[in-house]
């Protein structure tokens, strides 16, 4: 008997709008834009089982046409054995290769894979869309990083050459003070040789 589906997912109102999106608001049956009111009229409808909640399960269809599909589903009393595309209820017959039919005609058939097809290029629109924005951000994370390098290669450069700046001042600093100590020894030496030859004159003469 057709039921109804078991709790939805906690991310099912993110499914739902990714659904949308991938299929440009329009209904999959009647291809209704369902943004052209106030308030979007589309809502989440599930391909096959009702408990299959991938997004590649569902399809964008529009109030009227889900309610129909909906209220086709109720009468038949069987999900499976209506028109997944228009919900039209399909007559009783065996299943082709092992599979139940999903579609009443070749027409619902085209339709259904026009608009997955559209939802497929959508969704590899996107793909490509994040892939070149996530190669982007990869650019953009190399060049600040190796802007960050050559900004730390300057800064040490820049230590070094103030390292060795300071160190020739100091260098230079002390082999000032060293000479000016020596000349400064050697003029006390001189003085005081000058002194000893004074006194021992001083002796002479006395």
């Amino acid at each position: 008997m057709w039921t109804t589906p078991r709790s939805l997912p906690p991310d099912w109102a993110a499914r739902r709008s990714t659904v949308a999106r991938l299929h440009d608001y329009r209904c999959a049956i009647c291809a209704r834009d369902t943004t052209d009111y106030d308030v979007p009229d589309g809502e989440t409808d599930h391909v096959g089982d009702r408990d299959d909640h991938r997004i590649r399960s569902l399809r964008w269809l529009c109030a009227a046409c889900h309610a129909s599909r909906t209220a086709a589903q109720a009468a038949t009393g069987r999900h499976g054995r209506i028109c997944q595309q228009c919900a039209a209820e399909m007559p009783q017959r065996p299943p082709k290769r092992g599979r139940p039919p999903v579609w009443c005609s070749p027409a619902c058939r085209r339709a259904a894979r026009t608009a997955h097809e559209r939802a497929s290029h959508n969704a590899r629109a996107e793909w490509a869309t994040a892939e070149q924005a996530a190669a982007l951000a990869g650019m953009a994370a190399i060049a600040a990083v190796r802007q960050i390098e050559a900004e730390y290669a300057h800064v040490m450069d820049r230590a070094h050459t103030a390292r060795r700046l300071l160190s020739a001042r100091y260098t230079s600093a002390w082999l000032a003070a060293e000479q000016d100590a020596a000349r400064q020894a050697a003029l006390r030496h001189d003085a005081a040789n000058a002194a000893r030859a004074e006194a021992a004159s001083s002796r002479r003469r006395g």
